[in-house]
């Protein structure tokens, strides 16, 4: 959950309602891509460790021009 108590299987299911599943082996969790070309992934953990943050649920957001966006939540 987010601070702010969002579940990201939830937003994961909300954000890729009309998107198509997509098989992404090197990703490491489920992706889906919505009508407008934006890729949307979830990992059940992060293993980069930026600023501390291996092992976090990450919601990743890829973008058609390039550009990406992601929420990471620690583990409960």
């Amino acid at each position: 959950m987010t601070d702010d108590g969002v579940n990201l299987d939830d937003l994961f299911a909300q954000f890729t309602g009309d998107g198509a599943v997509v098989v992404a082996r090197s990703y490491g969790g489920r992706i889906a891509e919505l009508p407008d070309g934006t890729l949307v992934g979830l990992r059940k953990r992060c293993r980069s460790g930026l600023l501390g943050t291996t092992g976090h649920l990450t919601l990743d957001l890829f973008f058609p021009d390039g550009r990406r966006e992601y929420v990471r939540v620690p583990p409960e």
